[in-house]
């Protein structure tokens, strides 16, 4: 049903993904290995959830923001500024 759609759109966009040039470049292989280094971390972090308690995940899942702005402030040293900590608090 999609199909009609999807090749209208390929003819009429102005994309690189519409030239028939990049689907035999070397580049394809970047779009084509590019679905399982994403689908890697997502089913690790299927497994380790379910040998998890959920306590212990809904405590992680509170607490890592905190953890990543305070990654931020003090190893990366990006600046805090007061209007952006009014948004925090």
């Amino acid at each position: 049903m999609l199909v009609p759609i999807c090749l209208w759109w390929f003819w009429q966009a102005d994309v690189v993904s519409s030239q028939l040039s990049f689907w035999f470049s070397p580049n394809i292989w970047l779009l084509m290995i590019a679905g399982p280094i994403t689908l890697i971390p997502l089913l690790l972090f299927n497994k380790s959830t379910k040998l998890v308690a959920y306590s212990i995940l809904s405590f992680m899942n509170y607490l890592t923001p905190t953890f990543i702005f305070f990654l931020a402030v003090f190893y990366y040293n990006e600046p805090l500024i007061y209007n952006v900590l009014q948004c925090l608090v």
